[in-house]
């Protein structure tokens, strides 16, 4: 694209009938038609990388409240789990129901068991983040060049424009 100081530095003339040629005028130009269809698919690509950068960090909020909502669940399951043994105990010795204590162990194992493999999930995530930033700063590169490339193209067309009229 040009400067601003590129546009000064052009002969009067050209430079005022260059600042008075709308954008618009090459919107059908098979050049300005082409790097527009080049800058909506970095914009899309762009777009399409951020939306998936921004579920996953989404995903990763939802995997820590998850955990936290586990730990919770999994410590009222151990209190009751011993009061129930413990007020079973009180009522006789022998009348400890052996298999709702088993169900109630099982499901703080199960719950365990995700309380653990949550740092592993969250490490995947990570990675996958790091990856996606790298991708989202470049379809941002890439958005940047399409809009150079095209400011660059309308500027050039309307620079011949304005030499064409002052001739």
């Amino acid at each position: 694209p040009m400067t601003e100081n590129e546009i000064r530095d052009l002969p009067t003339h050209i430079s005022e009938r260059f600042r008075n040629i709308d954008d618009a005028a090459f919107d059908d130009h098979p050049q300005v038609v082409a790097a527009r269809e080049r800058q909506d698919i970095a914009n899309t690509a762009h777009r399409e990388a951020a939306e998936t950068a921004h579920r996953l960090r989404t995903r990763r909020t939802q995997v820590e409240a998850f955990r936290d909502e586990v730990a919770l669940m999994r410590q009222e399951l151990r209190e009751t789990r011993l009061q129930t043994i413990a007020d079973a105990l009180i009522v006789s010795v022998l009348d400890v129901n052996i298999a709702a204590d088993e169900s109630i162990r099982d499901q703080i194992e199960r719950f365990d068991s995700i309380i653990e493999s949550t740092p592993l999930a969250l490490a995947n995530i990570d990675e996958q983040l790091i990856e996606l930033h790298r991708r989202v700063q470049h379809r941002a590169a890439d958005v940047s060049n399409a809009d150079d490339a095209l400011r660059g193209l309308v500027d050039a067309l309307k620079l011949k424009e304005a030499q064409r009229q002052a001739a």
